[in-house]
């Protein structure tokens, strides 16, 4: 009986490694990149109506083995990029040009109106390709789709400092009196 549930539990451990094995190599397949501009990270993914919210990018430059698809050969900073923001929700939409402030990451700044779900665009290109209509991946372009949560304005809690500063207060007066009518009987 022992024999046929320890088979049993390595023929599931042998299914299992089998299977993370496999997805193992479907992810390393899809490290393949393409020489050019690669947008690296976004953020935040999370921000409050109202209130200026400062959107961060990365951007590399890389470069493959074989020139133009395949192993990354080298990466590093790029820092002649032109990286344009479009944030959409419904009929509204932002467009912002973001400004390089150091090896490879570009900032701005921007007020979301309303809160929801804002899709933004990423779009990363060469300055040199500025000009041409082309926003689609290609021409060393990359570009990223991201989400980015607004949620309600927030409420600074200087309205509940100021409410309590006045409660304490009275509080302080209505214990003065009660000491002095005390005191006086």
């Amino acid at each position: 009986m022992e024999c046929v549930c320890l088979s049993r539990l390595y023929g599931v451990f042998i299914a299992l490694f089998a299977t993370i094995l496999f997805f193992s190599f479907e992810k390393m397949a899809l490290a393949d990149v393409d020489s050019g501009l690669m947008v690296t990270h976004f953020s935040p993914t999370v921000a409050y109506a109202g209130d200026k919210t400062v959107i961060t990018v990365g951007v590399l430059e890389v470069k493959t083995k074989d020139g133009s698809r395949g192993a990354l050969d080298e990466a590093h900073p790029a820092n002649n990029a032109l990286v344009n923001l479009t944030l959409k929700k419904e009929q509204q939409e932002i467009n912002l040009t973001l400004e390089h402030v150091k090896d490879g990451e570009y900032k701005g700044i921007v007020t979301f109106p309303e809160q929801g779900k804002w899709a933004a665009l990423i779009t990363a290109r060469y300055k040199e390709h500025y000009g041409t209509d082309d926003t689609s991946q290609g021409m060393d372009n990359d570009v990223l789709d991201a989400i980015i949560e607004v949620k309600e304005p927030r409420t600074n809690g200087t309205i509940y400092w100021i409410s309590g500063l006045i409660a304490l207060g009275l509080l302080a007066v209505l214990y003065y009196r009660s000491q002095r009518k005390k005191q006086a009987t």
